[in-house]
């Protein structure tokens, strides 16, 4: 008798012993996946655009404006005491300073600008960038927020949900996946004529989430790159105009359209 439940118990024991080896490389497995997508991530995210400080200076001659650390993340540009004030979230995979001289320029007319530092250069890791920036400036009377290409497209979200605390979505490059059509909103919109990045398509089935009164501007000879100082980006067009008169230009009709 004895032996008999010893046999038994040794087969379950054998069982168990099986499953809990099939659970263990399952588990060994799913682990393995996930470390080998963190790496590549962090492969992706290794390799970004950075500033090209040659071109940033050149643009931003002769405009000379208050630059302070707000915090960490987030460079303030001009008066913290303003009519009007613009939160600005950069590129995918774009270093934020790249922004800089459109920021010096924009703040040389009167306009108070945040530049947002994002995680990973990626906009979406930090959505609410601007509540940060809105509730530390509190000067400044009516805010707006944009971005350049997935950063506008970011901003966008944040405008959506938080219309009460804007005035206003400045979208360059990029376009708006949220309905705002009746947020009350202002929206402007300006890319490049030669930009070969964005994609034209959902760039204009995304038009109708825009209030009917949106005002649009091409940047003739513009391309994707050039609202920012970070060189040339693959896949884009090549521009027939410089980088400083695609970052003036885009620097004019913000100011005509937020003091109009």
């Amino acid at each position: 008798m004895s032996d008999k439940n010893f046999t038994v118990s040794t087969d379950k024991a054998e069982k168990n012993s099986k499953v809990l080896r099939r659970v263990l490389v399952a588990i060994i497995a799913v682990v393995l996946v996930f470390c080998a997508a963190g790496g590549g991530f962090l492969v992706f995210v290794a390799d970004y655009y950075h500033v090209d400080e040659e071109a940033s200076a050149e643009i931003s001659r002769g405009y000379t404006v208050r630059e302070v650390a707000l915090s960490d993340d987030v460079i303030l540009y001009g008066a913290e005491e303003n009519a009007v004030g613009l939160v600005f979230y950069p590129g995918a995979k774009v270093e934020f300073t790249a922004y800089a001289p459109l920021m010096r320029i924009l703040a040389s007319k009167g306009i108070t600008c945040a530049l947002v530092k994002m995680p990973f250069n990626l906009a979406f890791f930090n959505q609410k960038a601007a509540d940060k920036v809105i509730s530390a400036c509190k000067g400044v009377e009516s805010w707006y927020v944009g971005g350049h290409s997935l950063g506008g497209a970011v901003a966008a979200i944040y405008a959506e949900g938080n219309s009460d605390k804007l005035k206003g979505l400045v979208l360059l490059a990029s376009y708006s996946t949220k309905d705002v059509k009746h947020s009350g909103l202002k929206v402007l919109s300006v890319y490049g004529s030669l930009d070969g990045v964005i994609d034209s398509k959902k760039y204009s089935d995304n038009l109708k989430n825009l209030p009917d009164d949106y005002v649009e501007y091409v940047v003739e000879g513009g391309n994707h790159a050039y609202f920012g100082a970070y060189g040339e980006q693959s896949g884009d067009g090549t521009a027939t105009i410089s980088n400083a008169a695609q970052v003036a230009f885009t620097a004019d009709r913000i100011e005509e359209w937020v003091f109009a």
